[in-house]
């Protein structure tokens, strides 16, 4: 190669070698991606792309990528490829991707230049990605969308108390843009096999209204009236079983769905859609449909009620007076005429003191002028604002107390003269609801504020000038502060010098007094929260007894003032206290958001505490680390050879030394004792506790051989040497090898067995831990006997609690699925697989230890170990 072509070579080889690396990528993505020259020549194509093409690699190389794009406004789009030349970091765009066999689709481009080691642009890099199905899902959902639309729509319109013809009118309009349909037609059954086209969209001039056929047998529609179930019309013109109605044939049409609209006492007729063209319908399509002429059907039936009511003004009288909304009619003149049972109860007028009253009598006097000009307004214009609503307003008793009421008015003639009726609910209890779920919302919203506040904060001060900032702004309450107690060990309760004042210096001798304060359990509002743990309010501060500071707090404006504790544990850290402009009583909505933000803040003067520990542990951790290395050397060096059996255990701590314990002791009669231990808690006192038990065990195993009487002595001798507060849970398995024999003592701890065949087999605890009760007498549990295939899983409690993803448990269920899985393998290998699962289920963050032994027995043997 001559050096022109050398160098004009060069810039693809260095794209070829910084792009090996990647080819395993490049081959298996499942995206499109191409690579191409700066003009566009198609140099590499992966799998993907060339399926998208419906070719293979090999037949694209050498061509122009550009054959293959339908692109809107070509030159913009060259113009941008030339800017990702320039610098540009990519370019992203939707064009149309058409294959060498002419299939086309949507796709998504997104391009960027690549580079030679001289910063060249050496070529570009096309991802191409095919959203074919995302805009058929689009599609859908907007149709979806309309339809929901409609139905709402339509909806609202019937409950307004539009009449039929103009409902059917939009009805038809709006299911044929809906359905993307050239014809829609509401028919009416007039007899019981004619139909007439009543409403329609599409129809030729002179049809709607007038167009009849038949729905006898042989129409088209007729076995929608059969089962009343959605119809769906396909290839009419080819059906020969099919009298095909003119109005149908006149407009060449043979596709279409219909659905019968029910009436009160027989269908109303059919509503459907239809097309000239081979479209297909759906389910959603039909349930749309359905529930379009179940809205008709609403409005056939109110139709009908409404007829009905007119027709018997008694049996009007009889559902008013039983009716719980009250029920009040009225002239023109602004009269009551009609004042039902409900009406009195509510408004608290006899039917006497209403009748020929003004209706403004029960309305508050500033509303009346606004209630007289909407009376005239429509007697006059014949236009509603209020009629057909319903709509809030607010209504005036007897005793003159105001309340809300909800008001639907209606109105009829009779004659020349216009009446008007009007239902009329009590929202009283409603709104008191909805205004509780407001300040309900405002406290979860406070409270998710202080939550992300206290995660994030770094310090307990931090968060707490937050909470007390957040607290303020949620309640309007002018004044907060924090109480942390003293230093010097009396108990008591100082400031911490953090404060919330909406006004610095109205409250200037306020803050004084309090920063000179101390507050001992039961004094004052924060002695209070001291002694009890819980929050505590004053009602009035000015005129409680036990508030030391109500000189301060006259004359400020303030009044009621709440308080709560910050815990961790039972511990009171910190006090939080408010001040509020007005003498309120408490609300337990307030009180449980005030405890929740209590318990948050509380988590981080825990989360620093344990950052305070960390720390200090780390400054130990030679120390820990020459007490593991002690502690290490306490367990067995190597599980006993037994014929027959196959025992193996582990025991990982949780820090640096812990409190877990496992061992194998020989016991007199050539059993062997296999024990496995949990002392409450971590560190050097469980450590130390794990190691005397041990010595007593051991010591004790010579003398006894009922495994019950060695826990026993070894208890009475813990709890005479174990401090208040501490305890030992043990499983102690005594193995006999002549006569295949498990027996056990539990003192709080419990085993399992793991037949190998049937279902696992709890072996419960037998009393109560060691170190409890000085006189505890723990007794053996039932003996067991061992079946080749057998195993026995004794473990402590940092394995099934060991918590992952979520605070999800790793379980009992799961350690035993370990062992199973893992049945056929030695024992070692068993403790060594449940191990390994912990870790990977936790990430390797365990907070406790884990101990695990397993005693597998393998089958029948021929003689026994002298």
């Amino acid at each position: 190669m001559s050096p022109p072509d050398e160098e004009l070579a060069r810039p693809y080889q260095e794209a070829e070698a910084e792009r090996h690396p990647y080819q395993e990528f490049f081959e298996a993505a499942p995206d499109g991606y191409l690579a191409t020259t700066l003009d566009g020549t198609l140099r590499e194509i992966n799998p993907a792309a060339a399926a998208l093409l419906h070719t293979t690699p090999a037949a694209l190389v050498g061509q122009s990528l550009f054959a293959f794009l339908v692109v809107d406004n070509l030159p913009q789009f060259q113009a941008e490829l030339a800017r990702l030349q320039e610098g540009a970091e990519r370019l992203d765009r939707e064009v149309v991707l058409r294959s060498p066999s002419g299939l086309a689709m949507d796709v998504a481009l997104t391009v960027v230049a690549f580079r030679d080691a001289r910063d060249k642009p050496a070529g570009l890099l096309w991802v191409v990605r095919d959203i074919t199905e995302c805009r058929l899902q689009d599609q859908a959902l907007a149709a979806q969308a309309c339809q929901q639309a409609t139905v709402a729509g339509l909806g609202q319109q019937a409950l307004a108390g539009l009449d039929l013809d103009p409902l059917l009118e939009q009805v038809v309009v709006q299911v044929a843009r809906c359905l993307n349909v050239p014809f829609c037609g509401a028919f009416e059954l007039l007899a019981p096999d004619t139909l007439r086209l009543r409403a329609g969209v599409g129809w030729q001039e002179g049809r709607v209204g007038q167009a009849t056929f038949p729905a006898a047998t042989g129409s088209p529609v007729h076995p929608s009236f059969l089962d009343s179930h959605p119809l769906v019309l396909d290839g009419l013109m080819e059906k020969t079983q099919v009298t095909l109605p003119a109005l149908f044939a006149d407009h060449g049409i043979s596709w279409g769905l219909s659905v019968v609209v029910p009436g009160p006492e027989q269908p109303f007729g059919i509503l459907g859609v239809f097309t000239t063209d081979g479209r297909s319908f759906t389910g959603e399509d039909a349930n749309f449909l359905q529930g379009v002429a179940n809205i008709l059907t609403t409005v056939l039936k109110r139709a009908r009620a409404e007829e009905a009511l007119r027709a018997s003004e008694e049996r009007f009288r009889a559902v008013a007076e039983t009716a719980n909304d009250a029920v009040i009619s009225g002239n023109s003149a602004g009269i009551i005429t009609y004042f039902n049972k409900a009406a009195q109860r509510i408004f608290g007028y006899s039917e006497a003191e209403a009748i020929g009253r003004p209706i403004t009598l029960l309305m508050p006097e500033r509303f009346q002028p606004l209630h007289e000009g909407g009376m005239a307004r429509f007697l006059a214009t014949r236009k509603p604002r209020l009629i057909g609503r319903t709509v809030e307003l607010t209504g005036t008793r007897k005793d003159g107390r105001e309340f809300p009421l909800e008001l639907s008015l209606a109105h009829w003639e009779a004659g020349s003269a216009t009446h008007f009726t009007g239902m009329i609910r009590d929202i009283s209890e409603r709104k008191q609801a909805e205004n509780a779920l407001r300040r309900q919302t405002l406290f979860v919203k406070l409270l998710q504020v202080v939550a992300v506040a206290a995660n994030e904060a770094s310090t307990p001060e931090e968060a707490f000038q937050t909470a007390l900032d957040q607290v303020c702004a949620h309640t309007d309450w002018p004044v907060g502060h924090v109480y942390v107690p003293a230093q010097d060990g009396t108990g008591e309760l100082v400031s911490a010098n953090l404060w919330h004042l909406d006004d610095r210096w109205r409250f200037a001798f306020l803050r004084k007094a309090t920063e000179a304060s101390r507050f001992g359990p039961g004094v004052g509002l924060p002695g209070r929260v001291l002694a009890s743990g819980q929050p505590a309010w004053v009602g009035d501060v000015t005129q409680d007894e036990n508030f030391p500071r109500a000189g301060e707090t006259r004359g400020l404006g303030v009044k009621a003032a709440f308080a709560f504790p910050v815990l961790v544990d039972t511990e009171v850290v910190a006090v939080l206290e408010f001040f509020s402009r007005e003498a309120v009583v408490p609300e337990q909505p307030l009180l449980e958001v005030m405890a929740h933000i209590g318990t948050q803040l509380g988590r981080v003067v825990e989360r620093v505490r344990r950052r305070q520990a960390a720390a200090l542990i780390r400054a130990t951790e030679a120390e820990l680390r020459i007490a593991r290395d002690i502690q290490r050397r306490l367990f067995p060096d190597a599980p006993p050879v037994l014929p027959g059996f196959d025992i193996a255990g582990i025991s990982y701590p949780a820090q640096a030394i812990g409190g877990d314990y496992y061992d194998y002791i020989a016991l007199p009669d050539g059993g062997i004792g296999v024990v496995v231990g949990d002392v409450s808690g971590h560190g050097y006192g469980p450590a130390l506790m794990m190691s005397q038990a041990r010595a007593y065990l051991r010591a004790l195993a010579l003398m006894h051989t009922d495994i019950g009487d060695l826990l026993t002595h070894a208890n009475h001798i813990l709890a005479e040497d174990t401090e208040e507060g501490r305890f030992i849970t043990l499983f102690l398995a005594r193995l006999d090898p002549r006569t295949r024999s498990l027996q056990f003592a539990a003192a709080g701890h419990e085993a399992f067995l793991l037949p190998a065949s049937g279902p696992v087999r709890k072996l419960a605890s037998t009393a109560l831990p060691l170190g409890v009760e000085r006189d505890l007498v723990i007794p053996c549990g039932p003996a067991v006997l061992l079946q080749p295939g057998d195993q026995v899983l004794l473990f402590t409690d940092g394995i099934p609690e060991a918590t992952g993803p979520g605070d999800a448990p790793f379980g009992i269920d799961r350690t035993l699925d370990i062992v199973r899985a893992h049945r056929e393998e030695p024992a070692q290998t068993i403790v060594e697989a449940l191990h390994r699962a912990v870790q990977d289920f936790t990430h390797g963050r365990t907070l406790d230890d884990l101990t695990a032994v397993v005693i597998k027995c393998e089958g029948l043997w021929s003689s026994l170990p002298t």
